[in-house]
């Protein structure tokens, strides 16, 4: 299988019915940062299913990209309470970066 292959899979199995297996490929698709995914993974971050939404939005936290920090910036102030934490943590890394 090829590492296209691979990450269309896990784009894939984001939609799967069991909420932890779509929680794990978002997890590994933020590790390996193909960037077909991350439409998918912006769409995910706003599932009504919180280990869906979680996993998404520490997912993005791997991208550079404006969506993902206007993304982040609305799970900061409109989010569920552990979604706001999520997005005040990856926002303050990504702020630590910016100033190193």
């Amino acid at each position: 299988m090829t590492d296209e292959n691979f990450d269309e899979k896990l784009i894939l199995a984001l939609d799967h019915p069991v909420p932890d297996f779509a929680a794990s490929a978002a997890r590994i698709l933020g590790a390996r940062r193909p960037p077909e995914a991350l439409d998918p993974l912006l769409r995910l971050s706003r599932s009504e299913d919180p280990e869906r939404a979680e996993a998404a939005l520490e997912a993005l936290a791997e991208y550079d990209d404006p969506r993902v920090d206007a993304r982040l910036e609305e799970a900061r102030v409109e989010g569920t309470a552990r979604e706001r934490a999520i997005a005040r943590v990856i926002l303050r890394r990504r702020e630590a970066r910016t100033h190193h």
